[in-house]
């Protein structure tokens, strides 16, 4: 840290006058070289991508791949649907699609290296902030079937009554899946 005087009248709002008054508190944002530490930048509460989850939300995580992350085009603060795919799934033994999350907001965007066998492998992987509902239904869906995102328009914050889609019904063989029971969101 460095002091530097300030003309009184251009002191930035916000701003700290001695290095003693920033003990015990952390960036919440990253902070450049010669930069005014403002509040707004400081946390005494913790620090790192856990101070931008609003209260009573959770931050889940989810890897993607170039088909299932919209082409890597999601970025913090988009907003998606998340929809499942799972394989055999109830008495029909056909695949089934289902919308389990919408209007979904996007933490983090970013690739991370995983070692498969031998080999490093880069995977893409989202950070969305859900509900506690949303978080077990995510955690469920990871675990039973594959996930993809829909990326939506920021303009648009419509929940959607979407049923569930099959197989069989794609292909025209049978009846329709039956109808989904509405969905809170």
């Amino acid at each position: 840290l460095l002091t530097v005087p300030y003309p009184a009248g251009s002191v930035p709002a916000g701003a700290y006058s001695t290095p003693d008054s920033l003990v015990g508190q952390t960036t919440k944002d990253f902070v450049t070289a010669k930069e005014p530490i403002l509040a707004t930048k400081l946390s005494s509460v913790g620090g790192g991508l856990s101070i931008k989850i609003p209260v009573n939300m959770r931050a889940t995580s989810m890897n993607v791949n170039v088909v299932s992350g919209v082409s890597g085009f999601v970025l913090p603060g988009d907003r998606v649907d998340v929809l499942v795919v799972i394989d055999r799934a109830g008495e029909t033994q056909n695949a089934v699609t289902r919308t389990i999350l919408q209007n979904i907001e996007v933490l983090a965007a970013g690739q991370k290296t995983e070692v498969k066998g031998d080999n490093p492998v880069k995977v893409q992987s989202v950070t969305l902030i859900v509900d506690p509902e949303g978080a077990e239904k995510l955690a469920l869906a990871l675990h039973e079937g594959k996930l993809h995102l829909v990326l939506r328009n920021p303009a648009d914050h419509e929940i959607a009554q979407v049923r569930s889609f099959s197989t069989n019904e794609m292909l025209g063989d049978r009846a329709p899946a039956p109808k989904a029971a509405p969905v809170r969101m």
